[in-house]
């Protein structure tokens, strides 16, 4: 059985892909390599950031999951592209986000930051990251 912040992330994904407004581009799960950013005029991605104790009581704590979108575009008009890839990312999570309230019982959806650069890393293109959090309960164990 997978973890709540498996299947969160895992969702995150599928959102991702399954977007009318990003079709054409190419959607990563956690890239871990450089080079899998480096080849494409689209890439949207999804990566895990962070998960944590918000508040323990007893055997079930809230916790608090973080992760990024990123988008980057190496079109002509590259900064409007990632622009609208990013609004459409964000839609797509954001509605696919209800569904997780009623599967999961997640908490809101916050978007915390979204940057368009990355220190000492050239994207060839333009680059929107925008980091977003989710509270969860983890279930108790039987």
């Amino acid at each position: 059985m997978n973890s709540v912040r498996y299947l969160i992330s895992r969702a995150v994904f599928e959102a991702l892909r399954d977007a009318p407004g990003l079709a054409g581009a190419r959607v990563l799960d956690n890239p871990s390599e450089p080079q899998a950013l480096a080849a494409g005029e689209r890439i949207v991605f999804v990566e895990d950031q962070s998960d944590g104790f918000i508040d323990q009581s007893g055997q079930a704590g809230t916790r608090r999951f973080v992760f990024a979108i990123g988008v980057i575009n190496r079109s002509s008009a590259a900064r409007a592209g990632a622009d609208a890839d990013y609004v459409a990312a964000e839609a797509a999570v954001r509605e696919r986000h209800t569904a997780l309230i009623r599967e999961l019982g997640c908490g809101p959806l916050r978007e915390r930051e979204v940057s368009f650069r990355v220190e000492a890393i050239d994207v060839g293109g333009a680059l929107v990251l925008g980091t977003f959090e989710v509270e969860y309960r983890r279930p108790r164990r039987a």
